[in-house]
């Protein structure tokens, strides 16, 4: 799968939350719910963002915010990092609603 991830993006998700390109695919390809729109307006930044908790091929749970990118027609990598509990129970709200 092609995901788009600028090198300083990679940097920050291996540094501050041990998250690699690999785990971040992984996430994409496993995952199995709906896509959660980013409605906060402080992170409403040019293109609609998107964010999904999923779980890589060892169990691990990660959230990744992204945006199609229309000029590559590939997702763009935001960040991707453990989420919370919080972040865990609105997710699970979201896959309840309707669509």
């Amino acid at each position: 799968m092609r995901i788009i991830i600028y090198p300083s993006i990679l940097e920050k998700l291996k540094n501050k939350h041990d998250v690699t390109a690999d785990k971040v695919e992984q996430a994409f390809l496993n995952r199995t719910g709906k896509l959660a729109k980013e409605v906060r307006e402080k992170h409403q930044k040019g293109e609609q963002r998107w964010w999904f908790i999923s779980k890589t091929d060892v169990g691990r749970k990660l959230k990744v915010v992204f945006f199609n990118d229309p000029i590559e027609k590939a997702p763009m990598l935001i960040t991707a990092y453990g989420p919370n509990d919080g972040e865990v129970n609105l997710y699970e709200k979201v896959q309840q609603q309707k669509t």
